[in-house]
């Protein structure tokens, strides 16, 4: 049997129609993201400590990739929509996964994304985005369909 014990509340007390609740965690190297409709937590020391961010709506998509030494995140617009799936999105970068600054903002919903050599941004209306450095940005609409997945083969 296990025991679980509580490590975190989140401080945001937006509860319309479970938008508060967790929607997907993601692990990469020492940072924890704990995706939430209306705010997302991270957590920079493996799950000891969190900090809640009230400024970025959670994602239902892929949102954070380790490129470049940086932490790229997809948030939606707090100003964007009702839901975070409605919503406009932006990509934050961080160097310790605690502090974000925007560095790109789409009209369309970014459905994945994808880190390599360079950074993929898949997206609504075939739209996609990727860089080279993650700082420089290059918008394609390869098909009129959304895209929302892509792997690289050898």
């Amino acid at each position: 049997l296990l025991q679980w014990t509580k490590i975190h509340t989140s401080i945001n007390n937006n509860f319309n129609n479970g938008s508060s609740w967790a929607q997907g965690i993601e692990i990469l190297n020492n940072l924890i993201l704990l995706k939430c409709g209306y705010s997302i937590a991270t957590s920079i020391d493996n799950g000891n400590t969190w900090a809640d961010d009230l400024t970025k709506k959670g994602n239902y998509s892929k949102s954070i990739v380790h490129f470049n030494g940086n932490y790229f995140l997809i948030a939606g617009d707090p100003e964007g929509g009702i839901t975070p799936i409605n919503t406009k999105n932006h990509l934050y970068k961080s160097s310790n996964g605690s502090s974000w600054e925007k560095v790109f903002q789409q009209q369309v919903r970014i459905n994945f994304m994808y880190a390599d050599s360079k950074i993929y941004l898949l997206g609504d209306n075939g739209q996609l985005i990727h860089s080279d450095d993650g700082i420089n940005w290059n918008v394609k609409r390869v098909t009129g369909q959304s895209l929302y997945y892509m792997t690289k083969l050898n």
